[in-house]
């Protein structure tokens, strides 16, 4: 095989669609998955790539599509992410089962080097913590933590259970402060293990041994919080800022939480360098910078001109919510050697232009 060649999959997803760009910047042969549903309008993003549509949730296809592109590199996004629903949804499942057949029909066909997504809700939301990567997810066995899960179908257990011998969204719970207080709750269960994150844990165990026992090259990357063009219009940022745009009043929890966010193109190009590396194993994927959410929404106030229309704790915070909860990036900084390319305000005001060409406004004057 000559050159880099990169399968993504759930490439036209939320983050996926910018790790593309990325990948061909740095000399990569792009192959962007989408599903076999999808609208045939690709995203800008995925110019330079080849399309491929197919559904990955089906073994056949699976193995159709690493014939067909044999790739050197994977990169894997896709997942169940509809809004409030893939907490503790059993399809969650399903998509362990076809992670593991992806990573397996990939290196049958000679792949080398392997980055999933992981998540932040691997860690424990009871307690408030900075989260580095040696400090333990939220349970040690990968068969254990997918039956607390609950109602798991026996095949996903096994699946698990025999992977020793055989990539959101994170931000639910702290988007929640704009968002349904239903969706509040469901998201702070992610400390109590949800479907989501016992999938995700059971996955990146399974990705690490069959790396150890076939020397593949795996990297897991566990995201925070993001936020940028195309997110979900219920969450935290874009629902601050639609609010305002709209001169609606926009309200917030009281704020106080602590956290980092990372313009979602930033959050795309560090899965490519992180990918393009030789960096193994877990790799916190977010910002240094912390903030709290009512500056956070206070920013947006600013650079937006209506400030006066934030309305901090008019909703509840999500029910044990942890206080503080931030990555630890040194991997991400001082291994990989990745710094993101927008600060925190640039970020915003990039996602705030984004939002007013969407809703066709113009600028306010002053």
């Amino acid at each position: 095989m000559h050159g880099k060649r990169a399968l993504v999959s759930g490439a036209g997803g939320f983050i996926g669609r910018w790790s593309v760009p990325a990948l061909l910047r740095l000399g990569y042969e792009v192959h962007a998955v989408l599903s076999g549903n999808a609208s045939r309008d690709v995203p800008e993003q995925l110019r330079g790539a080849k399309i491929h549509f197919a559904d990955l949730l089906d073994d056949s296809a699976i193995d159709e599509l690493t014939r067909e592109v044999r790739p050197s590199h994977l990169l894997h996004f896709a997942w169940i992410a509809t809004p409030g629903v893939y907490w503790n949804s059993e399809e969650n499942f399903r998509w362990l089962a076809a992670s593991e057949r992806l990573l397996r029909s990939f290196r049958a066909q000679g792949g080398s080097r392997v980055m999933m997504a992981g998540t932040c809700a691997e860690y424990d939301w009871s307690r408030a913590q900075v989260c580095d990567e040696l400090s333990s997810p939220l349970a040690k066995s990968k068969a254990a933590i997918v039956q607390r899960a609950g109602a798991a179908p026996h095949d996903a257990v096994a699946t698990t259970n025999n992977s020793a011998a055989a990539p959101n969204d994170p931000a639910a719970a702290t988007n929640a402060a704009a968002a349904t207080p239903n969706d509040a709750v469901t998201a702070t269960n992610a400390a109590t293990v949800s479907r989501y994150a016992a999938c995700k844990i059971a996955l990146q165990a399974i990705l690490a041994d069959f790396g150890r026992r076939e020397h593949l090259s795996t990297a897991w990357g566990r995201i925070f919080f993001q936020f940028g063009p195309y997110e979900h219009p219920e969450r935290l940022v874009p629902s601050v800022i639609c609010n305002l745009l709209l001169n609606r009043e926009a309200p917030c929890s009281h704020g106080r939480q602590i956290r980092s966010f990372l313009h979602v193109a930033d959050v795309g190009e560090a899965f490519a360098a992180v990918l393009d590396s030789e960096l193994e194993g877990p790799v916190n994927i977010g910002s240094d910078e912390r903030v709290s959410l009512a500056e956070l929404v206070d920013r947006i106030g600013r650079q937006i001109g209506r400030p006066e229309l934030l309305r901090l704790g008019a909703r509840p915070a999500p029910p044990q919510e942890p206080s503080l909860l931030v990555p630890e990036i040194h991997r991400l900084r001082d291994e990989a050697q990745w710094r993101p390319r927008l600060t925190l305000n640039e970020g915003l005001s990039d996602t705030i232009a984004w939002w007013r060409s969407r809703l066709a406004l113009k600028p306010r004057t002053r």
